[in-house]
């Protein structure tokens, strides 16, 4: 008989693969129910904290994706609560994941195959908000350590170090210093504050000049 039927791909219904925007779950005896690609999870009772142990089976080869539904009330997905259930949760490492901002993502995979009676393996985690570009400029090259930083910035593809004013000793591993001139000056320059070894280029002289103690 001629009808409209939901369009499938590889088996899955259209909601379960290509979702329109994700509503609200609210954990029920650390369980979900999910009906789309994409849910908000919410505390039981909006408790500042829950877990969600269970997420009620899906097709083989479903997708879903899930946050928080808000700061406030955080939900702690965790690992293998439900062993041979078909509600069952495997997470990455067995780590748990507190959902405790609303930009953190999980993303699960339903497996029938696995743990006995199928489970929810997950595929990846979204930790924290999106990158975003600095405003700030770059960090002088001084001679420093290297170090890892802490920023949460990203730098665009344009920026540019400077080059000085130097705080730590520049070691170039015995390398050469090619095209490099002393600094020219007409008389000593840091007067009452020169260090032994300081070199510069006297103009009026007509000499390199080295100080020494």
């Amino acid at each position: 008989m001629a009808q409209w039927n939901n369009l499938v791909v590889d088996g899955l219904p259209q909601d379960k693969l290509i979702g329109p925007p994700a509503t609200e779950l609210t954990i029920a005896t650390g369980d979900v129910t999910p009906t789309k690609l994409m849910h908000r999870i919410d505390t039981e009772a909006d408790a500042a904290t829950d877990f969600l142990d269970g997420i009620v089976a899906g097709l083989d080869s479903q997708l879903l994706i899930i946050r928080a539904e808000a700061a406030a009330r955080v939900p702690t997905v965790r690992h293998n609560q439900n062993a041979a259930a078909t509600k069952n949760i495997l997470l990455a490492n067995g780590a748990n994941v507190a959902l405790s901002d609303p930009n953190m993502t999980l993303t699960l995979r339903y497996v029938a195959e696995l743990d006995t009676n199928g489970a929810w393996v997950e595929i990846a985690r979204a930790v924290g908000a999106p990158a975003v570009l600095s405003t700030t400029a770059p960090q002088p090259v001084d001679g420093t350590a290297a170090a890892a930083g802490s920023g949460t910035e990203a730098s665009k593809d344009d920026h540019v170090h400077m080059l000085g004013p130097l705080t730590a000793t520049l070691d170039v591993s015995q390398q050469q210093l090619d095209g490099a001139r002393l600094e020219n000056a007409a008389s000593g320059p840091d007067a009452a504050s020169e260090v032994v070894g300081q070199v510069y280029f006297d103009t009026a002289l007509n000499r390199a000049r080295i100080w020494h103690a």
